[in-house]
């Protein structure tokens, strides 16, 4: 974990959980640690293992009609070229704890490292 400013990163396997709405459009994402149990649809997919290719990658046409749905089921708000808010994106509870129990870690590290 980097905790640089401008260069900071997320520790541990992770996973994007998307909300949806009652119309399934988008809501708001979580980045959660990999084994976490959140209530939203997965989003990331396992695409290599061991340097091999494990996944069956969609043609250019099933990933343009996937991104026009995708598209289609974002709130006009977020698509604004000017003045848009930007779409939600929250850390679980689990990513927090791990980052702030880091955290700690490394500035006892500091610390010795100072003395």
């Amino acid at each position: 974990m980097k905790l640089s400013k401008g260069k900071a990163t997320l520790p541990g396997r992770k996973q994007v959980f998307r909300f949806k709405d009652e119309r399934s459009n988008f809501v708001k994402d979580v980045i959660a640690l990999e084994d976490e149990k959140i209530n939203g649809e997965p989003f990331l997919v396992k695409v290599m293992e061991k340097g091999k290719i494990v996944y069956d990658l969609p043609s250019l046409e099933e990933i343009r009609k996937r991104a026009l749905e995708n598209l289609s089921k974002l709130p006009e708000k977020y698509k604004k070229l000017k003045g848009a808010p930007r779409y939600p994106v929250e850390l679980s509870l689990g990513l927090k704890k791990l980052m702030k129990k880091l955290r700690g870690k490394l500035k006892k590290v500091e610390v010795l490292n100072l003395t």
